[in-house]
């Protein structure tokens, strides 16, 4: 099965890296995050780093919009119909985008699941409407840039080359748009609505008709991935999927583009914390502009570095074979992305072997029992991970929506191995290795 592999593999990073991260913040938020400052420069240097990773929220919506517009582009260039393809899209979208909301109320790894198994379980909250996250922002991100891929394959009726760079052309006018608006459409609509920040939206919402009505502004502005600015990488990620399909794609293209594009998102990163941003950095979930640009070219650095390794180089296919268990972790990045509260046992472990309450999520223990929570509990999902691979992941979210997809597109299912789990990790091969061979030969 051919494959993107890079993606496959920083999608598993990505993953394991976020369920490491929550678990050292719900343990140690104030002695790790509030008060990373105040510590010596030998800690405050790695937490510092670890810290700045686990701010690029935007890299998996790159990672998202590069697997979408790809595969939506190879699809039709194997001959199925856009029509089918377009439609099979915006239902599957609106299916994500309810199961994101589903997340909110029931799988946050804060809240939901982890009350019912803490026993602390209150109901409802309805002002969970009011926080917009990956899955639904990936969900829309889905819906639009499907319309918009499918309106030139339709309206030129061609996907030939030139065609192809128009298409990428449009989603990096999109993305530039979206950055550069963003502080204008915020301030826009908090005047609007008389707010200074979007954080009081919450205290509004008490019944589910008052999430709903104040929904569309979370989503446009709220808390944790608003489409202004994180949309915006989602759409820098369809343009580097489209560019990934050209037949004349070739590792020294695309290093010179990929490195080149993050220098150009650094530089305007650097201009920006200059002469706007004085560059202050601070502890919010949304980073100031210049902090989000740097913090995008340099997520550019990492695809394309990943590219080369994984997918152009010479050793690439034997490289990946040391990559299984983040490649599963890929696989089902949704599961594990819903299923983040089931991090409860392990740190009921920890709690009972040392008396310390690491069940909290007030973060008030030291910053060492934070990074062993964190450690633990990547250790508890990489073992999940492997024993699920042995029964191809059945009964996971992902499996269940592979299975939803593949009814939509009136595939038989082979309920065995529906999601080619096994085939996808022992038998993967790179999409790029003849142009590879190429440049070697060359």
């Amino acid at each position: 099965m051919k494959r993107i592999q890079s993606l496959d593999i920083l999608r598993g990073f990505a993953m394991l890296g976020l369920v490491f991260m929550h678990a050292v913040e719900k343990v140690g938020y104030n002695s790790v995050v509030v008060n990373i400052f105040d510590q010596p420069w030998y800690i405050f240097a790695p937490l510092g780093l670890l810290m700045y990773f686990a701010s690029w929220r935007g890299l998996f919506l790159i990672i998202s919009g590069a697997g979408s517009a790809f595969s939506f582009q190879k699809a039709v260039e194997k001959g199925r119909s856009p029509h089918l393809i377009l439609i099979r899209r915006i239902i599957f979208s609106i299916l994500i985008f309810a199961f994101g909301v589903v997340i909110q109320f029931f799988f946050n790894p804060y809240t939901g699941l982890y009350y019912i198994f803490t026993g602390e379980f209150a109901g409802i909250s309805w002002s969970e409407l009011t926080w917009s996250d990956a899955v639904q922002i990936i969900a829309i991100g889905m819906f639009v840039s499907s319309i918009i891929h499918y309106c030139f394959l339709f309206f030129k009726k061609s996907s030939s080359h030139p065609l192809k760079w128009i298409s990428i052309a449009t989603f990096l006018v999109l993305m530039a748009f979206i950055f550069i608006s963003k502080p204008y459409v915020i301030q826009v609509l908090l005047d609007k609505i008389g707010f200074t920040s979007i954080d009081p939206i919450w205290r509004y919402v008490e019944s589910f008709s008052e999430g709903m009505r104040w929904m569309p502004l979370a989503l446009l502005i709220g808390r944790q991935e608003p489409i202004f600015p994180y949309m915006a990488t989602f759409f820098l990620g369809c343009a580097i999927g489209i560019a990934l399909t050209h037949p004349k794609v070739s590792k020294k293209r695309t290093l010179l583009t990929g490195y080149g594009s993050g220098m150009m998102f650094i530089l305007v990163a650097i201009f920006v914390g200059f002469f706007i941003d004085n560059f202050y950095v601070g502890t919010d979930i949304i980073p100031t502009d210049w902090f989000l640009y740097l913090g995008t070219g340099l997520q550019l650095w990492v695809i394309t570095t990943f590219l080369w390794i994984f997918d152009f180089a010479k050793k690439s296919q034997k490289v990946t074979q040391y990559t299984k268990t983040i490649r599963k972790a890929g696989i089902i990045s949704l599961t594990i992305f819903s299923l983040q509260a089931l991090d409860f046992f392990p740190r009921w472990v920890l709690m009972k072997i040392t008396g310390l309450d690491f069940l909290g999520n007030g973060g008030n223990l030291s910053i060492g029992n934070a990074l062993l929570a964190g450690i633990v509990v990547l250790g508890f999902w990489i073992g999940i991970i492997t024993l699920w691979s042995f029964v191809n992941f059945t009964l996971s979210i992902d499996w269940l929506f592979d299975i939803i997809r593949q009814l939509f597109s009136g595939q038989k299912i082979n309920w065995k191995d529906p999601m080619q789990s096994r085939e996808i990790i022992q038998n993967a091969e790179i999409i790029f290795e003849r142009e590879s061979a190429n440049i070697e030969e060359g």
